[in-house]
């Protein structure tokens, strides 16, 4: 403001002319609400910060996105931070992680246990890192008794990615919050990428070597002069290798539909095909005979830690492999042909259906100590072993 100008104004209405420019927000362009840091469901881009102009870190882009959502859901609300979907189940579990830190730590809303989520992920047959529809959602909503669900997506661009996450409603499906903005290509971006350009598997084929363990010894499959090394779990004779034989009938694949995936995981299969896959002699074990095997690990709650393979498991997954059982994080075939989970969870059908539709399956997770009974849709494929029919 000019000298002369303030000579003739009055020094209280300078003030107060100066207090109202500095206590409000800067207007939109035509008037209206004033301008947000965060991006509401009419979708629009979050600023990015002056440090870097092409985007924001993904730290600043999480912390805007809970911002958003504990300014948009009403305080107390039970809310589960369902799934991310990138190549990288690194990545994704990194978003969801922090994102959940923020918001606990916060208190303004009710945040499901992660252990919850994972619990009922394979039961409504989606994957942390994988696309999850409007529908699924809705279903896990409902099973985890929560009033919103957050999901959330990366996009790579010509040299940066946008990241988007939105809640949606359980009751009535209505996005209730959409978070968008573009994020840097940085250190902690590339490192939580890396191998994601094949879904993060076909970077890792290498053979498990198991330890030596008593009882242990082959067996070589007449169909296709396949050798599987086995081991004696109590009164049973197990395959402790996932069965890799591609039955002339019936729906089996390779995890990615990469061939070197099966030479290391073995093959997956429906659960029609599994009933019928072993070899003459073996059977696809029941739930008693699952139930044994644990039984002979000693501790229930600490049985899949011993089952694991020592090596192969994502985020601190691997087991002792105590027992040479070599437990491998296969993964699943969905329902719809995607592919997710392959070194963070391992699956075997079981000779026991649940309905007409599902069968009952067995489970490891990274991250996880004990082996989880669940049921889902037979056409999911899984991995199998066999037991030799003593």
């Amino acid at each position: 403001m000019k000298k002369w100008l303030l000579r003739y104004i009055p020094v209280g209405l300078v003030l107060l002319i100066l207090s109202c420019f500095g206590s409000k927000p800067p207007m939109q362009q035509g008037g209206g609400q004033p301008q947000r840091d965060v991006v509401t469901v009419q979708q629009q881009d979050a600023p990015q910060s002056a440090a870097s102009p092409g985007g924001l870190s993904l730290d600043e882009a999480v912390a805007q996105a809970a911002g958003s959502i504990e300014e948009r859901i009403a305080a107390g609300s039970k809310i589960a931070l369902l799934n991310f979907n990138s190549p990288s189940a690194k990545f994704s579990a990194y978003v969801l992680d922090e994102l959940t830190a923020i918001l606990v730590e916060s208190r303004k809303l009710t945040v499901v246990d992660r252990k919850e989520i994972d619990l009922i992920r394979s039961e409504v047959i989606f994957q942390m890192s994988g696309e999850v529809s409007d529908e699924s959602i809705q279903q896990a909503g409902q099973k985890l008794g929560a009033q919103s669900i957050v999901s959330g997506s990366l996009t790579e661009l010509d040299g940066f990615y946008r990241i988007v996450i939105r809640v949606l409603n359980v009751e009535s499906a209505a996005v209730e919050v959409q978070y968008r903005t573009n994020i840097v290509n940085d250190n902690i971006v590339a490192a939580l990428l890396i191998g994601a350009g094949t879904g993060g598997a076909a970077a890792k084929v290498d053979k498990y070597a198991p330890p030596e363990v008593a009882g242990m010894s082959a067996f070589t499959d007449p169909r296709d002069d396949r050798s599987y090394r086995t081991v004696l779990m109590g009164s049973r004779t197990w395959m402790a290798e996932n069965l890799n034989y591609r039955p002339r009938e019936g729906n089996s694949w390779c995890y990615e539909s990469d061939e070197a995936l099966c030479q290391n995981f073995g093959r997956l299969y429906d659960w029609n095909t599994a009933m019928d896959a072993c070899p003459d002699g073996w059977s696809l074990p029941n739930r008693k005979d699952w139930d044994d095997m644990i039984w002979e690990t000693g501790e229930k709650e600490s049985a899949g830690t011993k089952l694991k393979s020592r090596a192969g498991w994502n985020n601190d997954g691997n087991g002792t492999d105590e027992f040479g059982f070599s437990g491998l994080p296969g993964g699943t075939r969905l329902a719809d042909g995607s592919f997710g989970n392959a070194y963070t969870g391992g699956n075997w059908w079981i000779a026991a259906e649940f309905g007409a539709n599902n069968a009952y399956y067995r489970y490891m997770y990274s991250g996880y100590d004990y082996v989880i009974e669940s049921n889902t849709n037979k056409r999911v494929g899984f991995s199998i072993r066999c037991v030799r029919d003593d």
